[in-house]
């Protein structure tokens, strides 16, 4: 899925997907009315710079106990945001540890499994620091109570 059709011509080119997608996500997962065990967002979370309604909508279509994987591009620590969150001069977000966690927490998802941090691609020979995150949905109930670890 991407919003972009020479991205996606280019992934139709490799013949290795069942179904390509030309819209944008939120509007996609509206419509859709299926239940995932699984959302994967590799690289697409940086074109959103808040993540409330995006991780409503994957939300509402994992089934209980569905994973989402997804990566992001993260902010220096020493870089403060008030919205958690900043616009990179590249067009891309970058966001705080403590403001994704805060994100899941509020849209219905535990405590993540893991947030691993990586380089996700070099920009003009810098790297480009990101985290890679799994995050269980929870029961409906439980929305916003974490147990403490």
């Amino acid at each position: 899925m991407d919003l972009s059709s020479k991205m996606l011509e280019q992934a139709n080119n490799r013949n290795c997907y069942d179904k390509i997608i030309c819209q944008d996500i939120i509007e996609y997962l509206g419509d859709d009315d299926t239940s995932y065990d699984l959302i994967l967002a590799a690289d697409m979370l940086t074109y959103f710079g808040g993540l409330n309604d995006v991780f409503l909508k994957f939300h509402q279509r994992l089934a209980v106990g569905g994973l989402m994987v997804f990566s992001i591009e993260t902010m220096p620590e020493n870089v403060m945001a008030s919205a958690g969150f900043i616009l990179s001069p590249n067009g891309r977000y970058k966001h705080q540890g403590e403001h994704i966690v805060e994100m899941l927490k509020s849209t219905g998802f535990d405590r993540p499994e893991l947030i691993h941090p990586f380089v996700l691609r070099y920009e003009y020979g810098e790297p480009v620091d990101a985290v890679m995150v799994v995050a269980k949905k929870i029961e409906s109930g439980k929305v916003g109570q974490w147990n403490a670890k």
